[in-house]
């Protein structure tokens, strides 16, 4: 049996992809416990020749799949049906891992029970190429956890990125007992999407002081620069509001505190996202104003905690009054 199954979103990646790829496939003596699943999403440039080399190089351990283009959202779920291992983890194909303790990882993960195994991360950040490391565990001993009793680090601010794309595995088993119609199509931001599910069917988490992934950010492209955010803030919202729906509807209190610290840190970034652009300003207000009026009628249990956001959404308005009286 394969032990993990790696997903590898791709569209148009040529320049990155075989980065990620050699990194994976680095160490000949875990080779045999991957299941690497290539899911080109619609690509135009080389991003499918370079994934079908990879296929013929290593035919036991990497498969691709050549899919129309539908997003991130759809490349995990073709993903997950594939997949044959143990565990399953995603790794975007411009991102990358650490060929030492990833070795380590896959060892690990032959004797592991634990729904979900978190380890550390690097985000690898241009345009001054920093590396900015996300340690969650350091201690030398690997920790297994009861999610629901952990609320208590709640107040830990990084206690949410624990529960991170980049951070986690999951058992492949338990994810598709609750996969349903998978993740939202040709739509951004469906990683917070993917977090909730793997908490929904988790019971347990184990933490390994290992750094694994290498997440390449900084590109204008990418959907988490100033501009993507705001171009596509509608289907920022559209994850937002459906995270406030799986909240509605879970039964667990433990796990409701979770999701509810989730969608607290999320509706941040929505708000934030919004201030983030010089251009159009009383579009975009008139636009947040409307969001902030919805939130506050319709989920008051996550407005109350927003002080600062409507603090920010005070200032703001009284920018544009000002500037109005001014101009007359």
């Amino acid at each position: 049996m394969k032990v993990l199954s790696v997903v590898i979103p791709s569209y148009n990646t040529e320049l990155y992809i075989r980065r990620c790829l050699d990194s994976l496939l680095y160490n000949e003596e875990i080779i045999s416990l991957l299941d690497i699943i290539i899911v080109n999403d619609g690509s135009t440039d080389k991003t499918a020749s370079i994934a079908e080399e990879y296929k013929k190089a290593f035919p036991t351990s990497v498969r691709v799949i050549n899919k129309e283009n539908g997003g991130h959202g759809s490349t995990i779920n073709e993903g997950l049906k594939a997949a044959k291992g143990k565990y399953v983890k995603i790794v975007d194909s411009d991102d990358w891992v650490n060929i030492v303790d990833f070795k380590l990882f896959v060892e690990k993960l032959q004797k592991e029970e634990a729904d979900i195994v978190v380890t550390n991360y690097i985000q690898d950040v241009l345009p001054q190429n920093k590396e900015k490391p996300f340690v969650f565990w350091t201690n030398t001993e690997d920790s297994v956890r009861d999610i629901a009793s952990s609320v208590k680090y709640l107040e830990n601010d990084n206690f949410f990125f624990q529960f991170s794309m980049p951070s986690m595995a999951i058992k492949t088993a338990k994810l598709r007992s609750v996969w349903g119609d998978g993740l939202l199509e040709k739509t951004f931001y469906v990683d917070q999407q993917f977090v909730s599910k793997c908490l929904l069917c988790a019971d347990t988490y184990a933490l390994y002081n290992l750094s694994i992934y290498r997440y390449f950010i900084g590109r204008p492209e990418q959907s988490i620069g100033n501009s993507s955010m705001f171009n596509h803030r509608k289907d920022h919202e559209k994850v937002l509001k459906l995270l406030i729906s799986v909240y509605d509807n879970t039964a667990d209190e433990e796990k409701k505190k979770i999701f509810k610290r989730q969608i607290d840190l999320m509706l941040d970034t929505h708000y934030l996202i919004y201030f983030s652009q010089n251009g159009d300003p009383n579009g975009r207000i008139l636009e947040l104003v409307n969001f902030d009026k919805k939130i506050k009628e319709e989920h008051p249990e996550f407005y109350k905690k927003s002080r600062l956001r409507r603090k920010a959404l005070v200032t703001a308005k009284a920018t544009i009054a000002s500037k109005r009286k001014g101009n007359k």
